[in-house]
């Protein structure tokens, strides 16, 4: 039989593909490994996998020194914003606070006038250059946040920038409405108004196909528990999938509220209390951990990771890639500082950028691992094993992108 791509006798292919979905506790730790599989694949699905492949492909790649993986997904982004902040964030580093820099004009504050200056052409030229460079380091499934618009027309534009890049046979993403992000200057004075246009701003989003999910930043200084249920509530009865920025800044409550809601998932969880981990873990809610953005701040809190894994609690990895916490996209580094910050093993971090991360998107029954009749989202990597990816600290030696079924990026070739 005649494939599209064969991958011929990988020396190590980590399928994920046995355990339960999502996975809990041990079975973090178990990535299926088999030795001296060859994957073939047609029309950008795995159709056959095992140690003697029953035809050829169109294309096949000799993978005898490369180990396989399933392509990453990252669950939590704000890909899609203007300007940078290398200059703020020098300054946090010489010791100045956040909030004096929010003073001076810094901030949100910054990024949202950059954003709301984009044009159309400048904001999806922008936002796919920042996904190719995602890609090229093994991200095949993202989440991309609204957010640093803050009015009816930047949002809305965001989305649709998003919903365009993702004709795309290159990049699968998934959209999410953060208008509850923060409150803009312009309403600081009447937020009631702010949360009204949010609450507006879901039914036409909701009308117009431009988000999965709806997202609110639940924190001090942010929205409170009672504006985030109220935001919540509308999005859950028009069919939305929730999602909750939590327990960041302050125990804000929004673990708890995640549970009672019923969100997909809580993220961030710096300071969550033994009530918002029973609440989740009730909740079947998932906790979205970003070691990134921990890193950048200073380190100085970091969320009880192994009691949520040996309580039961799903957890996945994400970027949290924004201009002002985390300007970072790259999983790899995510994955390495997952172990050296949150002390998670090598498994438990590759379980948690690929099927768990694909849960929390939704997207369990297609991406987040290698069998039959999956999207063919595979990397290839010139390491030995695994434990390579987090030491190898910045560089994952990927040496093929895989995305549904076609090389993206294979040696010194992209297209």
């Amino acid at each position: 039989m005649k494939y599209d791509l064969v991958i011929n006798n990988t020396k190590t292919v980590y399928t994920l593909k046995k355990g339960n979905v999502p996975r809990i506790g041990d079975e973090l730790k178990n990535l299926s490994p088999n030795n001296g599989f060859s994957i073939a694949i047609k029309d950008g699905k795995i159709v056959e996998m095992g140690k003697n492949i029953d035809g050829y492909g169109e294309i096949e790649i000799d993978a005898s020194k490369l180990i396989a993986l399933p392509g990453f997904v990252d669950p939590h982004t704000h890909s899609v914003f203007g300007g940078n902040r290398a200059n703020e964030w020098y300054r946090r580093q010489l010791g100045e606070s956040y909030l004096s820099i929010l003073k001076s004009g810094g901030g949100i504050v910054d990024t949202v006038s950059k954003t709301r200056n984009l044009s159309r052409e400048e904001m999806i030229k922008s936002t796919k250059a920042k996904l190719n460079r995602m890609l090229l380091s093994g991200t095949t499934t993202v989440e991309v946040k609204s957010g640093y618009g803050l009015n009816h027309d930047t949002e809305i534009m965001m989305l649709e920038t998003a919903k365009e890049l993702n004709k795309s046979d290159k990049f699968d993403i998934v959209s999410t409405y953060l208008g509850a992000h923060a409150i803009p200057r312009e309403y600081r004075e009447n937020r009631e108004d702010y949360v009204k246009l949010v609450l507006d701003m879901i039914d036409e989003i909701k009308e117009r196909e431009l988000a999965e999910f709806v997202d609110v930043f639940c924190e001090e200084g942010a929205f409170t528990v009672k504006e985030s249920m109220k935001i919540l509530s509308k999005a859950k009865s028009l069919g939305f999938k929730l999602r909750i920025h939590a327990d960041e800044l302050a125990e804000s409550g929004g673990s708890v509220l995640a549970g009672e809601i019923g969100a997909r998932s809580a993220d961030h969880l710096l300071r969550i209390s033994d009530r918002g981990m029973k609440a989740m873990i009730d909740g079947n809610v998932a906790a979205v951990l970003l070691p990134g953005t921990a890193f950048q701040m200073g380190g100085e809190h970091i969320p009880p990771v192994r009691k949520m894994i040996d309580n039961g609690m799903i957890i996945a990895l994400a970027s949290d890639f924004n201009p002002g916490s985390c300007p970072i996209y790259s999983l790899p580094v995510i994955i390495s500082l997952g172990v050296m910050l949150y002390k998670l093993t090598p498994e438990e971090a590759i379980s948690a950028v690929t099927i768990n991360s694909a849960y929390v998107l939704d997207r369990h029954s297609e991406k987040g691992s290698l069998e039959q009749g999956k999207d063919a989202d595979i990397l290839l990597l010139d390491v030995n094993d695994i434990y390579e990816i987090p030491y190898w600290f910045g560089d994952m030696h990927v040496r093929y992108v895989i995305k549904n079924g076609k090389i993206v990026y294979g040696g010194d070739r992209y297209e």
